[in-house]
């Protein structure tokens, strides 16, 4: 019986990391046993060295393949299961330091220093990832490309517009009178929409921090429902926890800001 244990054999599946140092078996291998206590291999030892066969426990620990990046824009990093430059395929998963600006090089081993791409080639920039956020990395033959990214980075604040806080971002202007429904339109062709009433609480409770203007001089639209019917919630007259219902309907026109998610 012919039984393949990828499981139990981790450095069949070394082609996944591509760390040609490692141990390469060039031919299938046959576990022939009778039951399943005897098809597997015991006694693999725990070792990251470059030479080494991987154990399930390493493989499935990923120890081999995370590291702790320096703090700059030249990432230098140590990963034991390398005793070379990286080959092509090469796949890290690096742990973010904390500080970082600018566009990223990554030093392996020694080697490079190879840029750090992201999307279609343009250089990842780190400045809004938190420290320690794994970004998984591969190696292309002449740079690594972070597979995800984007999904840690902040989306940045659009021209016109002030981060609020790490959730968001908001008008530093009220913007000129339109009723309800054109109000919506019109954040949402600059990528945008009406801030919720929370967001907006928020942002005006700190408008001399932000530098908001015109935050409580008049009754704004922001996009939350009300009780009543063909109304949508309206803020910001007199105070930041103001709160009123205005007609949608007909030709209703107030200020308002616009806000997007970071």
């Amino acid at each position: 019986m012919i039984m393949r244990r990828n499981v139990l054999l981790p450095f069949a599946l070394l082609l996944a990391f591509i760390a040609t140092g490692q141990v390469v078996v060039d031919r299938t291998i046959e576990l022939n046993g009778g039951d399943d206590t005897q098809r597997q291999v015991l006694g693999v030892p725990n070792s990251l060295a470059p030479d080494a066969i991987l154990s399930a426990e390493v493989e499935q620990s990923n120890m081999h393949r995370t590291a702790q990046a320096s703090v700059g824009t030249a990432w230098d990093i140590s990963v034991p299961g390398l005793s070379s430059a990286p080959p092509v395929g090469t796949q890290l998963m690096v742990l973010a330091p904390d500080g970082s600006t600018g566009d990223v090089e990554l030093m392996i081993n020694g080697s490079g220093p190879y840029p750090l791409v992201s999307g279609s080639g343009q250089a990842f920039a780190p400045d809004d990832l938190v420290a320690g956020t794994p970004l998984s990395v591969v190696f292309d033959g002449t740079a690594f490309h972070v597979m995800n990214g984007s999904v840690y980075s902040r989306k940045p604040c659009a021209t016109g517009m002030v981060a609020a806080n790490e959730q968001f971002c908001v008008d530093l202007n009220e913007r000129a009178p339109l009723d309800f429904f054109q109000a919506a339109i019109f954040c949402g062709n600059r990528s945008a929409r009406l801030c919720t009433w929370g967001e907006f609480i928020t942002a005006c409770t700190k408008r001399v921090e932000l530098g908001l203007t015109n935050a409580t001089n008049n009754w704004e639209w922001v996009d939350d429902a009300t009780n009543e019917d063909g109304s949508a919630r309206v803020s910001g007259s007199n105070q930041c926890g103001s709160s009123g219902n205005g007609l949608v309907t007909g030709s209703v026109a107030r200020n308002f800001p616009c806000c997007h998610t970071r």
